[in-house]
């Protein structure tokens, strides 16, 4: 962080903010190649280098939501979280600027962190309740059991037995109603915030870091004062002991990174180094930095335990403005989407083992008469197909919601596809040729949903 007098819990946010959108673009390749999203790069690595910057900031808000939504609906849950997080940012922004009240970076982050807070506790509800249904407690199903075979693998010394499976089961969705509900009283979030570090680190050794970037970025906002004062002070102190560490930070070395960045990526865009090469390398190398810094965080947390204390002398409350409750609504609904019978992927229902589709209904307690939309009701069911997807579909059993299947044929005009749906088989040669898959979907409704592909009860293992 950047030497300031800068209201300090607004520029370690902001720090921490700039870091989660740099990990996505690192973990998705995104420095690899010439590409729009290169916008998002700079906007980040800006924010980096000066995060007391109020306008850096709301740039980088911008830069990332357009390039979110550009990038719908092949988003995953994270991403989610951010774009709406970013629409409460900016509409409250907005709403600060054109009204009586000045817009500096205390009033923002006064504005935008009540709403922030609420956002991620539901997030991590929403996650626990998808994971409750039998096939998530089941070791040769659940996505928590495979997960935990992944760590196994990493970190050799871990049990391999059957009951360790079951207590990586029953355990994460354990943590994940036990971080919301510790984070909601102040006298528990540091403990929250200590068990949160710990479960995303694991995850971070699992290739999730993009996800624990995100994760750890809205923890600061339940971070006390005191803490994000300490923090600025320790990065002014580094700079005065290292004047070349904040030479790195300078007008001219801004230029030199940004002209890096552009370099790397022309360098794999025009051939000179190897593109899957170079994202492979790029990813792994990606989670074992970030998997440092977390640890960092880790040590930098207990140093504040330590050093400072919980903090809980300090003002704690924050305004919750009406606009702030868009996002809050937006949120919920997404997160409602699985059951009300809309979209089923980037609905926080990730590695759940949730089936909500067609005949199939898995959660133990939610009411299947929730669902009152019917783009979940009818699945199709591919027999044969000259498209690879649908065809390895129809080998192993998989089914897809029809606005899912719809999409795929729209995408791709020239194949051809036998399939039944709704008891009727149907023979297409060319799907671009047939009236009806042929038929365009509505703009809006085609940026929103994403459907996962169904499959069968027994193999209904780890899926996002």
């Amino acid at each position: 962080m950047r030497p300031t007098t800068a209201f300090a819990p607004f520029t370690v946010f902001a720090w921490f903010w700039a870091i989660q959108a740099l990990v996505h673009q690192v973990y998705h390749g995104y420095f690899c190649r010439i590409t729009p999203e290169m916008f998002l790069n700079v906007a980040a690595l800006l924010l980096f280098l000066r995060p007391s910057s109020l306008w850096r900031f709301l740039l980088l808000c911008v830069v990332q939501l357009a390039t979110i939504w550009v990038e719908m609906p092949y988003i995953y849950n994270h991403p989610m979280v951010v774009a709406i997080a970013e629409i409460v940012i900016l509409l409250l922004a907005l709403q600060a600027w054109l009204g009586s009240q000045q817009l500096n970076a205390e009033r923002l982050h006064h504005l935008i962190t009540q709403p922030l807070r609420i956002m991620l506790i539901l997030t991590y509800l929403f996650a626990g309740l998808a994971k409750l249904n039998p096939d998530y407690f089941n070791p040769d199903l659940s996505s928590a059991s495979e997960m935990y075979r992944w760590l196994v693998n990493k970190l050799p010394f871990l049990p391999q037995d059957t009951w360790a499976m079951h207590a990586a089961n029953w355990g994460s969705v354990a943590i994940e109603f036990l971080i919301p509900t510790l984070l909601i009283f102040r006298r528990t979030r540091l403990l929250a915030m200590g068990i949160g570090l710990a479960f995303h680190t694991l995850l971070s050794i699992n290739t999730f870091h993009d996800f624990t970037a995100v994760g750890v970025a809205f923890y600061i906002l339940f971070l006390p004062p005191r803490w994000c004062e300490e923090l600025v002070r320790f990065s002014e102190s580094i700079s005065r002991r290292f004047p070349w560490f904040d030479a790195l930070r300078s007008s001219y070395a801004t230029v030199g990174w940004i002209a890096v960045i552009f370099g790397v990526a022309s360098f794999t865009h025009l051939g000179w180094v190897e593109f899957d090469a170079f994202k492979t390398w790029s990813f792994y190398r990606s989670r074992d930095v970030y998997l440092l810094f977390t640890m960092a965080a880790g040590a930098g947390f207990i140093w504040g335990l330590l050093k400072i204390g919980s903090g809980l002398d300090q003002s704690d409350r924050f305004p919750l403005k009406p606009l702030s409750y868009v996002g809050i609504v937006i949120l919920v609904v997404n997160g409602m989407c699985p059951y009300i019978g809309l979209k089923t992927e980037s609905s926080f229902t990730m590695f759940s083992n949730m089936q909500t589709e067609g005949e199939l209904w898995n959660h133990y307690f939610m009411p299947r008469w929730l669902r009152v939309f019917p783009y979940q009701d009818d699945l199709v069911t591919i027999v044969e197909s000259s498209h690879p997807v649908f065809q390895s579909a129809a080998e192993n059993g998989v089914r897809f919601a029809y606005f899912g299947f719809h999409r795929e044929a729209l995408d791709h005009p020239d194949m051809s596809v036998t399939y039944e749906y709704r008891g009727e088989q149907r023979s297409v040669p060319r799907a671009g040729d047939d009236p009806e898959l042929s038929r365009p979907q509505p703009y809006l409704l085609r940026k929103i949903f994403w459907f996962r592909r169904v499959s069968p009860p027994e193999a209904n293992v780890l899926s996002h």
